[in-house]
Formats: structure tokens, sequence, C-alpha cells
């Protein structure tokens, strides 16, 4: 695959894809947009990425910070230490999150991934 130098003669299906989700994100502020070239696909997607919108909206620094920590795969009782706080708070934390639901959001999204074709 030849590689592109020059921004304005990038063609890719990714490139086309992305500068759409940007364009997106710009009108609705929206923290995350997925898009695949399959319309069916993204539907699904979309109703995913609304959805952990709507969590990330509401999330205060210090519950993004103990997601973001527990996306990269540490425990909870890795993350209190980490950050020098009792495990209750990051029980805490992690509950006001909704880091259960992110967690099933994250499954349905493998989910979808692996049914592209």
């Amino acid at each position: 695959m030849p590689t592109t130098t020059k921004l304005g003669s990038a063609k890719g299906k990714a490139f086309i894809l992305s500068g759409r989700s940007f364009d997106e994100i710009k009108l609705t502020r929206a923290r995350l947009v997925i898009r695949t070239d399959h319309p069916v696909i993204d539907a699904g997607l979309k109703i995913l990425a609304d959805y952990i919108n709507a969590i990330y909206k509401d999330m205060t620094i210090k519950q993004a910070k103990v997601i973001l920590q527990l996306l990269q795969g540490k425990t909870q009782i890795q993350v209190a230490e980490t950050m020098d706080k009792s495990k209750i708070t990051i029980s805490q934390y992690t509950s006001s999150a909704r880091w259960t639901e992110i967690t099933r959001l994250l499954d349905d999204f493998n989910s979808l991934i692996n049914q592209i074709p």
C-alpha cells in the first residue's frame, strides 16, 4: 500500500471515515464516535457510543482517573494503592462512574466488532 505524504491527497476509507467522525464530534460535542464501512454495524456502534458519551459527560476527573486505571487492567486494590486512597473510596468512585455498565458496553462493542466480515 503506498504511503501518503500529503494530507490533502489521502483518500483511504479509514481517513475518510475518521474525517467524518471528527466533523460529527465538532457538531455534537460527543466524546466518542465510532465508524466502519458497514451500516448495520455502525447503527449498533452508534448506540454504544451514545451510551458511553452519556456516561462520560457526567464523570468527574477523580472517577475518570479510576476508570482509566481499570481499563488498563488494574484491580481496584491496585488503583487504591496507586492513588493513595482507601479501597472503599475507590469502590465508590468505580460505582458512581458506572464501571459495571462500561464493562458491559465494552463486551457489546467486542461482540459487534467480531461480526465485521
